[in-house]
């Protein structure tokens, strides 16, 4: 789910690269940061925006965790995911984005509402919100109701369409002394004591 490349330029500037993909067992990562003498660190993920979200000196244990929740993430919510990563509201840190993908359920995607008018007839006919006659949808004007809606619930056009998160967003992550006990083995062994990526 998300691969941490260590770049090291060898002999005649060659570059010499190691990767980890994650998650990945305690014994892989102490074996991987015992080898890590990186000039250069990077992250890859099929997931969009992703990577853009970490800095160079992240904490191994974290994103080893952040990969296991993202493994356990259903189908059915990836484009939800992708939307919230877009959305940019929790994604800050490894911590924040732990958070935002404990709490996908209390985000709403409107698939394809690409713009207030798609938003209004997507919330008022698709979700019943509005009693409109069948035949006076055609001629019925959905932009002022979606301009009210996107003020009301302050969410994202995003390329999914329209994403909203509700005000029951818990933190239940607050930083590495709230790893489960098998991310926090991984986090303090191998070569570094912290166990952060750094170049």
């Amino acid at each position: 789910m998300i691969k941490v490349y260590f770049t090291k330029h060898g002999n005649a500037g060659r570059p010499d690269t190691d990767f980890l993909t994650l998650p990945a067992c305690s014994e892989d990562i102490t074996a991987f940061l015992a080898r890590a003498d990186a000039d250069d660190i990077s992250y890859k993920s099929l997931i969009p925006g992703l990577c853009e979200c970490f800095g160079k000196h992240e904490n191994i244990g974290e994103l080893n965790y952040l990969a296991a929740l993202l493994e356990d993430v259903p189908n059915w919510l990836n484009e939800t995911l992708d939307a919230a990563i877009q959305f940019g509201v929790h994604t800050g840190s490894i911590k924040d984005l732990i958070n935002l993908v404990q709490n996908l359920d209390c985000h709403f995607l409107y698939d394809d509402a690409m713009d207030e008018a798609a938003l209004g007839y997507f919330h008022g006919i698709e979700l019943g919100w509005l009693d409109i006659d069948e035949e006076d949808i055609p001629d019925f004007d959905f932009e002022p109701y979606g301009q009210k809606l996107h003020e009301e619930m302050c969410g994202e056009f995003v390329d999914g369409g329209y994403i909203v998160c509700r005000e029951n967003f818990i933190e239940h992550y607050s930083g590495p002394d709230d790893l489960p006990d098998k991310y926090k083995s991984s986090t303090f062994s191998g070569k570094r004591r912290d166990a952060c990526l750094t170049a």
